[in-house]
């Protein structure tokens, strides 16, 4: 497996890690449209820099950016900085639910913004595409929402009894075996590329939702951050300040 912290020991010490994410990198606590109306501090990246002063941390992140957008953009992306290692934090506007198709349909178009298959699909040639550049590349799975924090929230913003129609899609159930084919879509990635996977969504289930989201259900909150900085600096080969991210 592409061990990360080789790479980042053989690599100049002031060569960048280029973040490539969606808002979660960004701090986003809300999001109107494809504006950010509210943030967390600190963020994950906060943490990280704090924890790891001397890396030199770049983000490209964009509200909503999946796949399908990096795929397009990603020629772009590699011209803007030329990376040399990448941190690739998307997935989850991939995954979550096409609300804005929800709502409209009352509730009988129930799916994700991205199949699953086109995600996998995508992210087999941005890593590729990445590695011929020769950038280190590392994976990150994705978080899971709360339809206990989601439906109220859209509810509220709608008018309409979004958790009740929730219920008749299957509910959280329902959307929780639907989200193991997006995480299995990138393990199944990092295998057969040899790429580290950093699982923080997974790290984050095991905490209580209403702890580590914040109230649309979806972003995670301060507490969340901490935990996904805690995943992304163990791989860094930091495991004694991810134990105090963590705690």
């Amino acid at each position: 497996m592409n061990n990360w912290s080789d790479s980042m020991k053989n690599e100049s010490a002031s060569a960048p890690l280029l973040i490539i994410g969606d808002s979660i990198p960004l701090g986003a606590a809300e999001v109107h449209g494809s504006e950010i109306v509210e943030y967390v501090q600190p963020t994950c990246v906060d943490l990280l820099k704090a924890a790891m002063p001397t890396l030199d941390i770049r983000i490209d992140a964009e509200v909503y950016r999946n796949s399908v957008s990096v795929r397009q953009e990603l020629e772009q992306i590699i011209a803007r900085h030329q990376p040399r290692r990448v941190l690739l934090m998307i997935g989850g506007s991939d995954a979550d639910m096409d609300w804005k198709r929800f709502v409209l349909s009352d509730g009988k178009i129930a799916r994700s913004r991205v199949a699953v298959e086109k995600y996998e699909s995508n992210l087999r040639l941005i890593c590729g595409r990445l590695m011929e550049t020769g950038a280190a590349v590392i994976l990150t799975d994705m978080p899971n929402h709360c339809f206990a924090l989601k439906g109220p929230y859209v509810a509220k913003l709608t008018g309409k009894d979004i958790p009740a129609l929730l219920e008749l899609s299957g509910g959280q159930a329902e959307s929780d075996k639907h989200l193991i084919h997006y995480r299995n879509a990138v393990s199944a990635v990092a295998r057969d590329l040899q790429l580290q996977l950093i699982r923080f969504g997974e790290a984050l289930d095991s905490r209580p939702a209403d702890e580590v989201l914040c109230a649309d259900g979806t972003h995670p909150s301060a507490a969340g951050h901490r935990v996904i900085a805690g995943c992304l600096i163990a791989a860094l080969g930091q495991p004694m300040a991810a134990a105090e991210m963590t705690a």
